[in-house]
């Protein structure tokens, strides 16, 4: 019983450590596409801003 109950908490270990990677991955994955979509923006702004002072 002991080993059975062994097996199971060890199951559940792996199965909600690769969740708690795969979410840390997403986080991560996020922040990158957050970074690279606020650079665009500040960069059109910045286009668009200089156009209305021309």
């Amino acid at each position: 019983a002991t080993e059975g109950l062994r097996d199971k908490v060890e199951k559940l270990k792996i199965i909600y450590g690769s969740g708690v990677k795969t979410l840390d991955d997403l986080a991560g994955e996020l922040d990158q596409n957050s970074h690279t979509t606020f650079g665009s923006l500040n960069s059109q702004v910045s286009i668009h801003s200089n156009s209305l002072e021309d």
